[in-house]
């Protein structure tokens, strides 16, 4: 995505200024383009089914997003100095209205990326076909049945069970057809034997006979 999507939209750029003849194919190529990248999105939500892994889906993301600004950004600007050359006026409004919103967007990326890529890096991630009230009370009972103290709140859709002691925060997310997104965030080694209780605890009541795990 970092580096196909803006190709893509580069040549469509360049092709409206130097050759008008194959706009019209390159901007379907680019339209095609990123509906085709929903497909590895999509196989790599169906492997979070199968078991847990680190999330690093808001990484690749930010990674993608700060790719795709800083591509289309050179190309705005090169076709813009192209179209200088041939009498039309890059300094229009849009033009540096565009320029300066991938610019903004740019560091509010890098900003956000910085912020949040240590917590990210604590955090495990699963699915499961079961709704978000089961996967809450399987979480409870397993922790009730290790006499560990924890706190539910709401949070917009989002539920988190927080274990203070250890430094775990579990976040269940409700999905479409009543699935559940599972996350799992360990701010502190002490909390790396309660999280992989936890993740082997609900592989093994949310799937029975089927449980998988990778990672601690």
């Amino acid at each position: 995505m970092a580096v196909i999507i803006p190709t893509v939209l580069a040549v469509m750029m360049f092709s409206y200024i130097i050759y008008p003849e194959i706009f019209q194919t390159a901007f379907l190529a680019a339209v095609g383009t990123a509906i085709f990248t929903l497909v590895p999105a999509s196989l790599a939500q169906k492997l979070h089914y199968q078991c847990w892994a680190r999330n690093t889906m808001p990484q690749r993301i930010v990674s993608g997003l700060i790719g795709l600004i800083y591509i289309s950004l050179v190309a705005v600007i090169s076709v813009s100095l192209i179209s200088a050359s041939k009498d039309l006026e890059p300094q229009q409004p849009t033009t540096l209205a565009i320029i300066a919103s991938l610019l903004l967007g740019l560091i509010i990326v890098m900003v956000y990326n910085s912020r949040t890529r240590e917590r990210f890096g604590h955090m495990d991630i699963r699915f499961f076909h079961r709704s978000p009230a089961e996967m809450i009370n399987e979480i409870q009972n397993i922790l009730k049945e290790r006499g560990e103290e924890f706190k539910i709140t709401g949070r917009g859709r989002r539920t988190l069970i927080t274990l203070e002691t250890h430094k775990v925060v579990i976040i269940v997310v409700p999905q479409l057809w009543s699935s559940t997104e599972i996350m799992i965030e360990c701010a502190d080694a002490s909390g790396a034997e309660v999280s992989s209780i936890i993740k082997r605890g609900l592989d093994t009541r949310a799937r029975p006979g089927r449980a998988t795990l990778l990672g601690p």
